[in-house]
């Protein structure tokens, strides 16, 4: 970062095992942004968890097109480590609203497995390697 060079960290730090529900974010993204003083760029995977799912004894993907929104920078300049939370929080609402938005059957109380939870048209098609 110090020689004007982007990197991409993913603040979850891990992948989940429940569709496109996003887990906790971990600090370290967020201290180093707040530390050299860089924007952060959200940006959210519609279908990640599709295409790629986390199954660790096939460690396949699926074909398909990913679905990305790059969302607008989101600035650091003055922020302190005391602004931590709060940035933390942010870029998580800005990754997650389109998710929320796009599959909201997934993120009501619901007593249904989430293989009983209907994916939107699209995205059950993708998951079958079908292209629209």
């Amino acid at each position: 970062m110090d020689k004007k060079i982007s990197i991409t960290l993913f603040p979850e730090g891990t992948i989940h095992h429940n569709g496109p529900v996003m887990g906790r974010f971990k600090n370290g993204p967020f201290r180093l942004a707040i530390e050299k003083q860089v924007p952060i760029v959200p940006i959210t995977f519609m279908n990640n968890w599709l295409l790629l799912p986390d199954d660790y004894f096939n460690r396949v993907g699926y074909p398909g097109v990913a679905r990305v929104i790059i969302h607008e920078p989101i600035e650091t300049k003055g922020l302190t480590e005391a602004d931590l939370e709060p940035l933390k929080a942010r870029v998580y609402e800005v990754i997650d609203a389109p998710l929320r938005k796009e599959y909201a059957q997934w993120f009501l109380k619901s007593k249904k497995k989430e293989t009983e939870i209907p994916l939107p048209e699209s995205d059950l098609l993708r998951s079958k390697g079908v292209q629209n």
